[in-house]
């Protein structure tokens, strides 16, 4: 032990919190979503039934702005949230322009563009 350190927890020893903090921060930068967008989705997870976690990813893989990136339809990663790529599709005979739009597994997707010749 030093002298003058009288059992102090070193800075960094929690490595929980900081693994923790990280994924989380990975998480949001994936999914594009600013911390109070997270926060409510964190909360609409620990509200239902199952583990917090797989259902916290369930809900950000539904966000129509995800569907269509995972659908490959947008060229570029960041454009995936703008209106103009959201604004192109039909979600069960309704256009839908909102990116935190929740698909289900059962939605109709469709381009509103004519496809490319």
């Amino acid at each position: 032990m030093r002298p003058g350190s009288m059992d102090r927890p070193v800075a960094g020893s929690c490595p929980t919190t900081a693994l923790s903090l990280r994924e989380k921060q990975k998480l949001k930068r994936m999914y594009g979503l600013a911390e109070r967008q997270f926060r409510g989705y964190y909360h609409k997870a620990t509200r239902m039934k199952g583990v917090a976690g797989e259902i916290l990813l369930q809900l950000l893989e539904r966000r129509l702005d995800n569907v269509v990136y995972r659908l490959a339809l947008p060229l570029i990663m960041r454009r995936r949230a703008s209106s103009s790529v959201t604004d192109n599709f039909i979600v069960n005979g309704k256009k839908v322009n909102v990116p935190s739009f929740l698909c289900s597994a059962s939605a109709a997707l469709r381009s509103r563009r004519s496809p490319a010749r």
